[in-house]
């Protein structure tokens, strides 16, 4: 997975491996809170609502079972 710029200002990029078959993601705060969660359908994510700092974005597939994980930094 490719997450994209990093750090990001407002619209964080999402490259999944091809063989990825659906389901959704997550943010997640430094803290493990979750923040947002949605089914996987679009390729940019859009956080200018969040608050800078450090998140955690995780894919899951259609059963809730984690594929990948991988931080990112929100910026002003």
């Amino acid at each position: 997975m490719r997450l994209y710029p990093n750090p990001t200002p407002g619209l964080l990029r999402v490259d999944l491996p091809p063989d990825f078959d659906g389901g959704q993601w997550q943010i997640t705060d430094a803290q493990g809170v979750e923040i947002k969660v949605e089914e996987y359908n679009q390729s940019v994510i859009d956080i200018r609502n969040l608050s800078s700092g450090m998140y955690q974005f995780s894919v899951m597939n259609e059963n809730g079972t984690l594929k990948l994980s991988k931080s990112f930094i929100k910026t002003r």
